[in-house]
């Protein structure tokens, strides 16, 4: 039996009504409302990251998810949290920018025994390494140890561009024998 997971990637979610410019929400003094106006505020914030990572504007989006990591870090709802991790991871493995050794740590931490989050964060985490080394090692245990699951939500259309951006032969297709077994798990 197949399991389904649903991630935010890049291409999923989809813009409406939300700008560039758009007003941060001010909390009243009730505390209910208050967490209701942060949870808006990270919404926002969530979308606009989310708005430039879709126009390629990955330095940005990782400003912002940056921003809204320092910002809601320590609250009680991380729900949004795994899926702001691994967009930014992937944002950095497009500008081939490593992986800041705190962002993994505090994501491992956190969402480390969650199955789907550890999916999405492997197959991110053995493209990054891949670049430099043969990864066929990590990439059959990772087909073993998910077998039962699915990337649903995903796409891979901005990793095929920047798979196809590599200058070299043999890096370019290692990369693309990964992404056709991640593939498989769509």
């Amino acid at each position: 039996m197949k399991k389904t997971f649903w991630l935010l990637s890049v291409g999923v979610l989809l813009m409406t009504g939300c700008s560039d410019n758009q007003k941060q929400i001010k909390p009243s003094s009730t505390p209910s409302l208050i967490k209701r106006e942060e949870t808006l505020t990270l919404g926002v914030k969530f979308k606009q990251a989310v708005y430039f990572q879709n126009r390629r504007k990955y330095n940005k989006a990782i400003e912002i998810y940056d921003s809204i990591i320092n910002d809601y870090h320590e609250k009680e709802d991380k729900s949004i949290l795994s899926s702001i991790y691994i967009n930014k991871f992937e944002c950095s493995l497009l500008i081939n920018r490593a992986y800041r050794e705190q962002d993994m740590n505090d994501f491992l931490r956190r969402f480390g025994n969650n199955e789907r989050d550890m999916m999405a964060f492997e197959v991110l985490y053995i493209l990054a390494r891949a670049k430099g080394k043969s990864m066929d090692g990590k990439v059959e245990e990772w087909a073993s140890k998910y077998r039962n699951y699915r990337l649903d939500g995903w796409t891979f259309v901005y990793i095929d561009d920047w798979i196809n951006q590599i200058e070299h032969t043999q890096i370019r297709k290692r990369l693309n024998r990964y992404v056709s077994i991640f593939k498989k798990y769509l």
